[in-house]
């Protein structure tokens, strides 16, 4: 007396065509089932022709556990259909019981448990040492005194630090930190000063003291800085390129000229 199909067996269809050894060509129904209708308006089909394979039970149950289609099949009965008194058992496409934990258990593995799901971190205390270390080796490091953690700058650095949504890392590079960067909230600082003080001259119809000095840069380049206050506001109007002499009669000719061009630019000096 033979054994009846076995459960796998039936999600496949038989061929009728021998592949020896008396077994015969099989392809999934899920598979075909997708192919076809993926048909195209065209005529084309948008997935490739099911597989063919030997009419295998081993062959059969490796399909499966690894075949989208009767794994999205089977989730999809499971989820609609659960059969009371065994949770394990699946609906097959022709009415048969699979029982399809082999297959789930490719969709959902069970994963490792991980230490950080039992043990919930460290406390706020904690980080709040973490971070006073942090401001300690920053200070080292850049040499600062000991009130640089009571500057507002810093407070406002941190605040917004914590408020952002894009990543703080990576910071920019030195070259464009000091390039690019510089340059263009340097350029905002200088459009800030020059209007507070503007203001302020509109306001009180006061006259700006003007400052200038020879000084030296880096490069070694001489250059007259200059500079206008008015009542605690205080504007650098720019930094001039001056020659090697640096006498008084020289440091006046310069001025005189600058003096000019902010009377110019509508400065009350």
């Amino acid at each position: 007396m033979g054994h009846p199909p076995s459960d796998e067996r039936l999600e496949f269809t038989n061929l009728e065509i021998s592949c020896g050894n008396g077994r015969f060509w099989h392809i999934c129904k899920h598979c075909d089932r997708a192919y076809e209708v993926s048909k195209q308006p065209t005529g084309t089909y948008a997935l490739s022709e099911p597989k063919k394979m030997k009419g295998r039970i081993e062959t059969f149950k490796s399909h499966l556990k690894h075949c989208p289609h009767f794994i999205a099949f089977v989730k999809a009965r499971a989820n609609a259909n659960p059969l009371p008194g065994d949770d394990s058992a699946r609906s097959t496409s022709n009415g048969s019981r699979f029982h399809a934990d082999d297959v789930l258990s490719q969709v959902n593995p069970k994963r490792q448990k991980r230490i950080d799901e039992y043990f919930v971190g460290i406390s706020e205390e904690e980080e709040r040492n973490q971070l006073n270390r942090h401001l300690l080796e920053f200070q080292a490091d850049s040499n600062l005194p000991e009130s640089y953690v009571e500057l507002k700058t810093l407070s406002r650095l941190l605040e917004f630090a914590q408020k952002m949504k894009a990543a703080v890392l990576p910071l920019p590079p030195r070259k464009t930190f000091g390039g690019a960067i510089l340059d263009k909230y340097a350029g905002m600082c200088e459009d800030d000063d020059s209007s507070a003080l503007r203001e302020c001259q509109t306001k009180t119809q006061g006259r700006a003291n003007f400052l200038s000095d020879v000084w030296q840069n880096i490069a070694r380049e001489h250059l007259l800085g200059c500079q206008l206050v008015l009542f605690g506001f205080m504007l650098t109007y720019g930094l001039f390129a001056t020659g090697s002499r640096h006498d008084g009669l020289a440091i006046a000719e310069q001025m005189e000229k600058v003096t000019i061009k902010m009377q110019e630019d509508g400065w009350i000096i």
